[in-house]
């Protein structure tokens, strides 16, 4: 109840936070009315904070929206050019709601589904209002009465707009009434005045009813269940309290009030088992002294055995401190949903994308250290883990830690090798490729790190998961780009400067050196990026229209380019084609994609909005896209690593598909006047080839089919798939 919170007289910036009185008041009350001021983004961020709790207490709400007419509102109206002063006010609120579409946050998102849920349960009314005769004072009024069952009410009013910069930047003031005191008449004034504006008896404005505006929320947003929007703003408090904001603390009370609440539904934890292989992987950890590897098929369910591993060690120690490390932010943001339903509630995000997580991380250790919580996660990106920043709390981490490293292939690189955490006791690595690219020495370090220097302490490899039915058969289909002349004579001009510092082996070459490597990109990307390959990209989108009926739920792995800018060309240019002259609709998925535009892309793509996804390295590890039915390859690395993670995005399971289908194309030499110099060549980039589409071969549903149209080639160069 209002008359419970120690409300203040006035809430300024720098002292008492402004934020901290609507958190507050949202905890406390059943209704709120609300004079916004301009419909814009604005006050959403802050309203956002407790919304969604407001309304599982059975909140309602009324807001009026005070609109000013512009000088050329007031001439189009005068001119006819606008028929009404209503028509008008309603179409530009519409527009600027679409318009603050293009660019929502997460928070902005979840303040208009709330609107959307309570629209559809009739506890939203929402009216503009413009003054009459040039008035303006009561337009530019910002002011709100909150009340509570017991018909307590909180007025409060200031010289803030809604915006971010107003509520947690600029110097702003609100003044704050409770009924219960002497002031009382305060509150009457403002409750009087929205009453009268309300019912129209407020001569020096007028009245519009908005219900297009209301239509358009409900069309636009979706209403979601309100444990789905209790779980929403959890999730965006648990954000918040990585970064320095005002009314941490406040966060903090109503973090712990959702956490309690009976709506919050928890049935995705309940419903949540492990399976047997699962049990048996977690058996061999526990055997191997809480110390393994976990090598598993891409797909198969690494993170959740890793959590129900956890949880095992949470039961026996009674408590526990999770340390998940990750590649990318993604995959980050990925693992922090996934920890949620088993159960772990105190989650600390580490990365570029959230400042103030040091501050965050130190209190969130003594707190589990003093027994005031019995778990704790903290997700860090591994470019984090290595900053001195983060190494300063190694050593402090609790003893009940456990050190999970998802993608743990890259702890094998040097400087992630020179920060190994010795000191963690509980260790457990996941990967489905463990084995690191020309580097023996990381891999065995690595492995040794985690106890599994031998032998992986669990391993369901691909064939397996297939049998098992823990992933999907695939059928393979090979496509042939062929080098123009100019592509095969500059692939070989690259090769004769390579054959100058290293030796030639069987058609097979050896990096050496950095300026090596750098030749063997080069090369590389040669036939990555050959033009053909636009030519056979058309014939796989003609073959897939003609089987299928349509293009649907389908990925395109792009050439990489050797810079950002030469990235972005690339994948504009194959988005062009699929979008313009083949009319797709598509998706581009690139490493600067921000986290917001991610979850939006993969949301689209999983509804069908998407047909295709195109994507370079950023959809390499871990990002889970269950309905990709096709993928189409092309490109890809030399390193294994690389295509095996890229087919197990396509390979997870999902009730509408029987079968994914991998279209991978490779490049071959074209038909010249053979010499033994070029012909070593040929056999050298058919090698190349060969490596990755072998792998996808050997598993393949169709195996026959799917060697047969390269049975000419393998006989003309005397080689073997």
């Amino acid at each position: 109840m209002l008359r419970d919170a120690d409300f203040r007289m006035v809430y300024a910036t720098g002292e008492d936070e402004p934020i901290a009185f609507y958190i507050e008041a949202l905890m406390e009350s059943h209704n709120l009315d609300l004079g916004l001021g301009f419909f814009s983004s604005s006050g959403f961020k802050v309203l956002s904070h407790g919304f969604a709790y407001f309304l599982s207490r059975g909140g309602k709400m009324r807001l009026i929206i005070n609109n000013i007419l512009t000088p050329q509102d007031k001439e189009a109206i005068e001119k006819g050019q606008e028929t009404s002063t209503e028509r008008l006010i309603e179409d530009r609120l519409v527009a600027d709601i679409i318009s603050l579409q293009k660019t929502l946050s997460k928070q902005d998102q979840h303040f208009f589904n709330c609107l959307s849920w309570l629209i559809s349960k009739d506890k939203l009314s929402i009216v503009a209002i413009v003054p009459r005769n040039n008035a303006i004072g009561i337009a530019h009024q910002k002011f709100g009465v909150f009340s509570d069952q017991a018909s307590d009410k909180v007025a409060f009013t200031g010289s803030l707009n809604f915006s971010e910069s107003a509520f947690l930047y600029n110097v702003e003031t609100i003044s704050c009434y409770r009924s219960w005191t002497t002031e009382n008449e305060r509150v009457n004034y403002y409750n009087t005045l929205f009453r009268k504006i309300w019912t129209g008896q407020n001569s020096s404005v007028q009245f519009i009813s908005i219900d297009k505006v209301k239509t358009h929320i409900t069309s636009s947003f979706p209403t979601s269940g309100i444990d789905e929007l209790l779980k929403t703003e959890l999730s965006l408090i648990e954000e918040q309290l990585n970064v320095e904001i005002p009314g941490v603390e406040k966060l903090k009370q109503l973090q712990g009030r959702i956490r309690k609440s009976k709506l919050l539904n928890t049935r995705d934890t309940n419903d949540i088992k492990p399976r047997e292989y699962q049990k048996e992987a977690i058996a061999n950890w526990i055997n191997s002294g809480y110390k393994g590897f976990f090598e598993m098929a891409t797909g198969t369910g690494k993170t959740f055995t890793g959590l129900f591993a956890s949880l095992s060690l949470k039961s026996k120690n009674k408590k526990c401190f999770l340390l998940i490390l990750v590649p990318t932010i993604s995959l980050g943001e990925q693992w922090k949903e996934e920890v949620r339903k088993v159960g772990y509630q105190n989650i600390l995000m580490v990365s570029s994308n959230y400042s103030g997580w040091d501050k965050h991380l130190a209190s969130s250790i003594n707190a589990f250290k003093l027994g005031a919580v019995d778990n704790t996660v903290c997700i860090s990106t591994y470019d984090s883990y290595k900053t001195d920043k983060f190494q300063l709390y190694i050593d402090k981490l609790p003893a009940e830690t456990l050190l999970i490293a998802d993608e743990a292939h890259a702890m094998g690189a040097s400087q992630m090798l020179q920060k190994m955490p010795h000191g963690i006791k509980y260790r457990l690595g996941l990967s489905a490729t463990p084995h690191r690219h020309f580097d023996d020495s990381g891999t065995s370090r690595l492995l040794e790190f985690f106890n599994a220097e031998h032998f992986s302490t669990y391993q369901l490899n691909l064939k397996q998961a297939i049998a098992d039915g823990h992933l999907c058969q695939y059928k393979l289909y090979p496509h042939f780009a062929t080098l123009n002349d100019s592509e095969f004579a500059e692939y070989l001009s690259i090769t004769k400067r390579i054959a100058k510092k290293i030796h030639l082996k069987q058609g097979e070459f050896e990096e050496q050196d950095p300026h090596v490597e750098k030749l063997l990109r080069d090369r590389r990307n040669i036939l990555n990026k050959a033009e053909s390959k636009l030519v056979i990209l058309n014939e796989i989108i003609e073959f897939i229209t003609s089987s299928e009926g349509e293009v649907k739920h389908t990925l395109v792995y792009c050439p990489e380019g050797s810079t950002p800018e030469e990235d972005a060309r690339i994948i504009d240019h194959y988005g062009k084609f699929l979008g313009l002259e083949k009319g797709l609709r598509i998706g581009k998925f690139v490493g600067e994609t921000s986290p917001e535009e991610r979850q939006k892309l993969l949301k689209d793509f999983d509804e069908g909005k998407t047909q295709c996804l195109l994507a370079m390295k950023c959809l390499d590890e871990g990002v889970d896209v269950k309905q990709t039915k096709t993928a189409i390859f092309l490109a890809s690395s030399t390193n294994p690593r690389q295509y095996i993670q890229r087919r197990g995005r396509v390979l997870r399971t999902h009730k509408k598909k029987s079968f994914a289908h991998l279209h991978d194309i490779l490049a071959i030499p074209p038909e010249l006047q053979e010499s033994e110099e070029t012909l070593r060549v040929e056999k050298a980039i058919l090698n190349q080839e060969l490596r990755r589409y072998r792998e996808f071969a050997d598993d393949a549903y169709n195996y026959v089919e799917a060697v047969e149209p390269l049975k000419p080639i393998l006989e003309k160069y005397g080689l073997e798939l």
